[in-house]
């Protein structure tokens, strides 16, 4: 019976509840800083009544909505196509079970190219489709608009807001999946967030 290994591998990574609960509130707390500034600024052009309330709570929902399907994304992006792939011990050769072969963490293992630009891509494609439709659909719903007014909305602000994010995001991500662990990648998202959700909730005033 092969003994367990010690280091186990980029796929052997686990999303814990606490972990997922930690990245969603500062998600919340991330997009109230935002929505603040963005406000804040706005009230400092058109006086105080340009404060909005409402506007600020949509944001935080709309955070704590967003947060857990973009952090299962980022760990199956991750999982799928590790920065380091491990290699495999020696010894597993042919006749010995594949339980046998046991990964081997190299903590020198040179970044992947391949899975860098393969995680880049998919992020930039689906992943900045998928949220650009999400943010427009749910905040539209939070103002209680009608279905109809929602697929116009979407018709009409789709292209040119994902047009804006390709003018912020790439490079933020592309250091973030060069530079950053995983484990850190979403609050610097999230950091790089606070610029791009002052413009987003100045957008939506």
């Amino acid at each position: 019976m092969s003994k367990p290994s010690k280091n186990p591998s980029p796929s052997s990574l686990e999303a814990p509840s606490s972990k997922l609960l930690r990245v969603t509130l500062e998600g919340a707390v991330m997009s109230a800083v935002s929505n603040s500034l963005a406000q804040g600024f706005n009230a400092y052009r058109e006086g105080w009544s340009a404060i909005d309330p409402i506007a600020f709570v949509h944001f935080i929902v709309l955070a704590i909505i967003t947060t857990p399907p973009n952090y299962k994304w980022q760990f199956w992006l991750e999982e799928t196509f590790p920065s380091h792939p491990q290699r495999q011990a020696p010894g597993a050769a042919a006749g010995k079970k594949e339980d046998d072969a046991r990964p081997v963490k190299d903590e020198k293992a040179a970044l992947s190219l391949t899975n860098t630009a393969a995680k880049f891509l998919l992020d930039q494609t689906l992943g900045a489709g998928f949220n650009t439709v999400w943010f427009i659909v749910m905040i539209n719903l939070l103002r209680g608009k009608s279905f109809e007014h929602i697929a116009t909305t979407v018709q009409n602000d789709f292209f040119p807001m994902l047009m804006a994010g390709y003018k912020f995001w790439p490079v933020i991500t592309l250091l973030n999946l060069v530079v950053v662990p995983f484990d850190q990648r979403m609050l610097v998202g999230g950091l790089a967030g606070l610029a791009w959700g002052m413009y987003v909730s100045l957008t939506q005033m």
